[in-house]
């Protein structure tokens, strides 16, 4: 079994897919040992799944390569129910509140910071839920009597008067276009990037996308994930033949579904690039 993988990306998706014990990147900046994986040392637990379908990503880092390993696992577990530590350590979310609150008695637009405390509190009951459903225990498990808890909702519910709902939904919209225009033109742009080799990854909108490697031999996308042209090749063919392709295993990854796009653990893959890279392996 391959323990020693060929970048960092793969020994993040590899660990998000739980199929295999332990494993590493080449320089192990990043490993995993069973469900916890590490970024530069035993001194730096980046994400434990605590069930297998559920992880917490500690997202306490500060160095900028360890901020990326974060938003690596981040994106490689799109496809689990995630929890950030910076949402369910009830100190955290305490100290956040408490700086939307002094920030809100000063604030020309009040609604900004009404939003993130209910944001923060929406979170942290999530995760306050979650593990009364699931029996949870860990260090960061908060019980619905805790006081600390009792207050986060008290505060966040005081806020919602009717006309400021209104207001966040009304920002909500207005920056979900906003987002949604400025995406369009940076996924244009990573695109070129990505077909010309000038950038191995990025994520950018709903969508995964696919390549031929340099060298003709792999298929990559733009997860920066490597695949043998042979397998990625099979794969297609059962595509083609309208095969029920659903757990059918590609390299260390588990095809969930093909509707619309191409369901591959985390990825989430454009069915047109799908047919354009299936087009030049048959």
């Amino acid at each position: 079994m391959k323990k020693v993988f060929q970048n960092t990306s793969e020994a993040i998706h590899v660990f998000s897919q739980q199929t295999q014990n332990e494993g590493r990147n080449g320089t192990s900046s990043v490993f995993f040992i069973g469900n916890y994986i590490y970024s530069y040392g035993n001194h730096y637990l980046l994400g434990e799944f605590i069930n297998y379908d559920t992880i917490i990503i500690n997202d306490f880092g500060y160095s900028v390569t360890t901020s990326k390993h974060i938003s690596e696992l981040a994106l490689a577990t799109t496809h689990k129910k995630q929890f950030f530590t910076s949402y369910i350590c009830i100190e955290k979310v305490q100290s956040e509140i408490d700086y939307n609150l002094k920030k809100l008695s000063r604030a020309k637009k009040p609604e900004i910071y009404i939003s993130n405390i209910t944001r923060l509190e929406k979170n942290i009951s999530q995760w306050v839920e979650f593990c009364k459903l699931n029996k949870i225990e860990h260090k960061y498990k908060v019980n619905k009597s805790d006081y600390r808890y009792k207050k986060i909702v008290k505060i966040a519910n005081s806020l919602l008067t009717p006309e400021t709902i209104e207001k966040i939904k009304a920002k909500g919209k207005k920056d979900a276009i906003k987002q949604k225009k400025a995406e369009a033109k940076k996924l244009k742009s990573y695109l070129v990037d990505f077909y010309s080799y000038k950038i191995n990854r990025f994520k950018c909108g709903n969508f995964d996308y696919l390549r031929m490697s340099d060298c003709g031999e792999f298929v990559e996308t733009s997860q920066n994930i490597r695949i043998e042209k042979n397998e990625a090749k099979k794969l297609y063919i059962c595509i083609k033949n309208k095969v029920n392709i659903k757990g059918y295993r590609i390299g260390y990854y588990t095809v969930n579904s093909i509707n619309g796009t191409l369901k591959v653990g985390c990825h989430n893959i454009d069915i047109k690039s799908v047919h354009n890279v299936g087009k030049t392996l048959i």
